[in-house]
């Protein structure tokens, strides 16, 4: 978005807010509040005028001055959300670095690269830090003054605390905790979830239940049924999109790993309900049109498809290797490898045994951290770069290599709650991909034969409803090449029983 705050930075500097300052201030932004509030007022004075030719560039100009407005305050609360949820992780990176020996600065500087949300935005202070002008405590301050939100500045202080006491188990201490606010965060994430899929649930059985009852009193007392499809087919939507933004908004903004809703499915299949709607395009033929996707889908992305079941084993077993990593009672990159490959744990076997290939052809050990960042996963990096931090500062305590690995582990642990949480809610979303398409089918009939009224949205509708539910899930799905997977196939499951 930056090329419309460049657009907007030729504008004069006429209008000035405080609140807005700051905003742009804080994200450091290409133009001035000032150049920026002028532009947007401007344009939408322009098209206030245009309005004479069309009533509907009204509305459009009334749209851009609510959004121009609207969208640096959205962009600052998700940076803020950005920030709050990468700064448990940059404390627990930091600290991990002290535990094996590193000094603190040398620490926040690895640590920086493993965040770059963070780092985006602390590259200024960490020069300050670097050149010896401040020390870590003022920068901190500062950073966390940058900011002015209550959450940062509350874990911002207690890092400096910890730091001020000089011991890298305070700062183990302080990642901890932060681990325990994530897991009291996720469990009220999947409460609200648990709301969230009952009231979905509901929303699908109303609308029919409405076209129902709707039609039904029409006949009894011999009126014309109303053409009730344009709202269905405007409000509909309109609900289950506010409730896709629901989810991303209250999903924790403290978790280790941001997720982020992708609304892509929903508009996607929106889009190919409309038409088929409008052109009254036969199931039958959308259920060809979709298997034809998903086969071409699956044809030109087989490789990554593999590579995501392939990264999630490897994930799944991140447990059993960072215990096996602290059963070392000295630390050895050869011997950790070798334990791998005698656990016989899957897929690691072979990354061990392509690392000590690796290692014994006398190529750079650093190659063999290369290949395990290549994987795309999250908790692997944030394992590898332990790891090399491990191999680099040559500790060969097992004491402190446990030291870090029992807050790895605690990190996966948080994993695991996530997808407990997650679970119910999920398999519900599913199960209404299968259930909805058959009630709607069946009213479908049943207001043909009975009430000789045709509602021919309740045979697209349950396009709209995967559609729906895949954005809905798709904050549980990590690569977006299997997000359209699910929504190809679930497309033609519901399809086929809308047709059957």
């Amino acid at each position: 978005m930056d090329i419309i705050y460049r657009t907007l930075s030729i504008f004069p500097a006429i209008l000035y807010s405080e609140y807005y300052e700051r905003l742009f201030t804080t994200l450091n932004l290409p133009t001035s509040s000032s150049r920026y509030l002028t532009g947007v007022v401007f344009i939408a004075i322009i098209l206030i005028f245009l309005s004479v030719i069309n009533k509907y560039i009204l509305i459009l100009s009334i749209g851009v001055l609510i959004l121009g407005m609207l969208y640096p305050i959205y962009q600052y609360n998700q940076t803020i959300k950005t920030i709050r949820s990468e700064l448990p992780k940059f404390i627990l990176d930091i600290g991990s670095g002290m535990l094996i020996g590193l000094n603190l600065v040398d620490a926040m500087r690895l640590a920086l690269k493993d965040n770059p949300n963070i780092e985006r935005y602390f590259r200024h202070y960490m020069q300050r830090i670097e050149t010896g002008r401040e020390s870590v405590q003022d920068v901190l301050v500062s950073f966390s003054n940058r900011f002015r939100d209550e959450q940062i500045s509350i874990i911002m202080f207690q890092l400096i605390n910890s730091i001020s006491s000089g011991s890298a188990k305070e700062l183990k201490h302080l990642g901890m905790q932060l681990l325990r606010d994530q897991m009291i965060s996720l469990k009220e994430f999947g409460k609200r979830l648990q709301i969230i899929s009952q009231f979905y649930i509901v929303i699908l059985l109303i609308l029919p239940i409405y076209v129902f009852l709707v039609a039904s009193m029409a006949r009894a007392t011999e009126q014309e049924i109303p053409d009730i499809d344009d709202f269905i087919i405007l409000t509909f939507p309109t609900i289950l999109l506010s409730m896709i933004y629901l989810i991303h908004y209250i999903f924790p903004s403290n978790y280790i790993f941001q997720s982020r809703v992708d609304t892509t499915p929903f508009l996607l299949n929106l889009g190919v309900m409309l038409i088929a709607y409008y052109t009254k395009l036969d199931v039958i033929h959308l259920i060809i049109l979709y298997t034809i996707l998903s086969v071409a889908f699956v044809y030109l992305k087989h490789n990554k498809i593999y590579e995501f079941y392939r990264v999630a084993k490897i994930e799944e077993k991140l447990l059993d290797v960072s215990l096996i990593l602290s059963s070392l009672p000295i630390f050895s990159l050869r011997e950790f490898f070798q334990r791998l490959i005698k656990a016989n744990i899957q897929e690691w076997k072979t990354i061990a045994k392509n690392s000590i290939s690796i290692i014994d052809s006398g190529i750079s050990v650093k190659e063999v951290f290369n290949n395990i960042y290549k994987i795309p996963s999250n908790y692997v990096k944030v394992f590898a770069t332990n790891l090399e931090y491990i191999y680099h500062s040559g500790v060969s305590s097992s004491e402190r290599v446990i030291e870090w690995i029992d807050s790895f582990i605690n990190m996966l642990n948080i994993r695991k709650e996530m997808e407990a949480e997650f679970s119910t809610f999920k398999y519900t979303i599913i199960i209404s991909f299968l259930l909805v398409p058959l009630i709607y089918s069946y009213l479908y009939d049943f207001s043909k034969k009975m009430l000789e009224a045709e509602f021919r949205e309740l045979l697209y509708l349950p396009i709209l409803i995967v559609g729906s539910g895949v954005s809905l899930i798709s904050v549980m799905i990590s690569r977006k090449d299997i997000v359209y997977l699910y929504l190809f196939v679930f497309s033609i499951l519901g399809l086929i029983l809308v047709q059957l």
